[in-house]
């Protein structure tokens, strides 16, 4: 090691291309980090099952400022406890909310961390969108207007970098101890007016 000292001190220009090169690639690692945790989610019929969360975002700082957009998320829900099994679900959007319809189809509701994301899919400007399961792949659709107020049961708005499994204890003291400091779109697929008397929405 005291040699390589020696070697990068000889030379002030190599020393400091190399010091730049080693800061570069810590900037790439931190904000390219993918993030994996396993998490507790209560189904509309009381039903509670396990899902594993993996993402990728990037434009988060080496120290963890900023923030940034979703550059991939996978979404698996463990088949020990349903009767079905959901394809993995791989998408650039934020998981807030699955659950299945009545006839057995399992859904997913998603948003993103910013405006550009969903203003990509056209205007008017819609804070979700939706997948549905159909022959053993994932559609994506227009929000169904019956899961407006509906109450979100993942967490990516809950879960901080200090927690590893996601409970649902986990989740209800967040909400109850969260005092405005979790957006409501990552607590209820909130309506328009919500969103905009809170962040002021996006346009």
């Amino acid at each position: 090691m005291q040699r390589i000292w020696q070697w990068l001190l000889a030379d002030k220009i190599r020393g400091a291309l190399v010091f730049i090169a080693l800061l570069v690639c810590c900037l790439v690692i931190r904000a390219w980090w993918p993030v994996s945790w396993k998490e507790e989610v209560q189904l509309e019929s009381g039903k509670i099952i396990s899902v594993r969360n993996f993402n990728w975002i990037n434009g988060v700082g080496p120290w963890g400022e900023g923030g940034g957009e979703v550059m991939e998320w996978v979404l698996m829900v463990n088949g020990a406890a349903v009767e079905h099994t959901p394809p993995i679900w791989i998408q650039p959007y934020v998981p807030i909310l699955i659950d299945r319809y009545p006839d057995g189809r399992w859904f997913i509701v998603a948003t993103a961390y910013t405006c550009e994301r969903m203003l990509a899919l056209g205007k008017p400007y819609q804070p979700y969108t939706q997948f549905i399961e159909k022959d053993g792949k994932w559609q994506q659709v227009k929000l169904d207007a019956r899961l407006v107020g509906r109450l979100t049961n993942l967490g990516p708005g809950i879960r901080n970098d200090t927690m590893d499994d996601l409970t649902l204890r986990d989740k209800k003291i967040a909400r109850i101890k969260g005092d405005g400091r979790i957006f409501i779109q990552y607590l209820k697929v909130a309506t328009m007016a919500e969103l905009l008397v809170e962040s002021g929405g996006c346009r």
